[in-house]
């Protein structure tokens, strides 16, 4: 590009309306304009990648960048990582994003229940305070049944509890206390919800790997 063209606000601010990663050709100093910037933020993402340092520390650009595309969190300077309203745009827009995230949003409740959306993530992740907090995970566990898999012991023994992941998804009895995998009523709740055939060889091949372990 003519370096002429490249300080010229207008024909770049044109260029990343139509192309974002046009900003990567752009002075220096229309890399740190914030109009700019945001415009091309609104076309490409990943755009914000080619901001100015200055502007991956400043707040507004970053809540844009993340909205479009949570995994962005990575690259915000300054302590905006540390920053709510931030974190949970990101983890909202994308799970995976938790991963770049100040650890104390690990006891965030909202927060990790966005991010319990992937597999990514799990209750083993979040901060003890919530792993033992039944009402948290009986939230979780409702949406998420597989999650019964990283619960606390006393959870995996609790017939609510396990009653909620069963209904959600029958094959977190497999992850249950022997008690509630021998409960009646959550063996029912889970073959309505699976494959019986499929359950009943699960079911034995657990019970064959527990016996191989002891």
């Amino acid at each position: 590009m003519d370096p002429r063209l490249r300080r010229d606000r207008a024909v770049v601010l044109k260029a990343v309306m139509q192309d974002g990663a046009a900003l990567q050709f752009a002075h220096d100093r229309l890399k740190s304009d914030r109009e700019v910037v945001l415009a091309a933020i609104d076309e490409c993402a990943s755009a914000f990648r080619l901001a100015s340092s200055n502007l991956q520390a400043d707040r507004k650009i970053v809540l844009a960048a993340v909205r479009k595309e949570g995994a962005l969190l990575r690259y915000a300077r300054g302590n905006l990582k540390l920053d709510r309203s931030i974190v949970l745009a990101a983890v909202l827009q994308d799970a995976t994003s938790m991963r770049y995230a100040d650890d104390s949003f690990k006891a965030d409740q909202e927060i990790v229940l966005a991010a319990l959306a992937e597999r990514s993530f799990s209750l083993a992740d979040a901060d003890e305070s919530l792993r033992c907090n039944r009402g948290f995970v009986l939230e979780a566990i409702q949406s998420k049944g597989r999650l019964l898999q990283y619960a606390e012991p006393q959870f995996k023994a609790d017939r609510q509890i396990v009653l909620a992941a069963v209904k959600e998804n029958g094959y977190a009895l497999l992850y249950a206390s022997e008690k509630c995998q021998a409960d009646p009523g959550l063996v029912q709740t889970a073959l309505r919800t699976t494959d019986p055939q499929e359950y009943t060889i699960r079911m034995k091949a657990r019970w064959r790997s527990c016996v191989i372990q002891i």
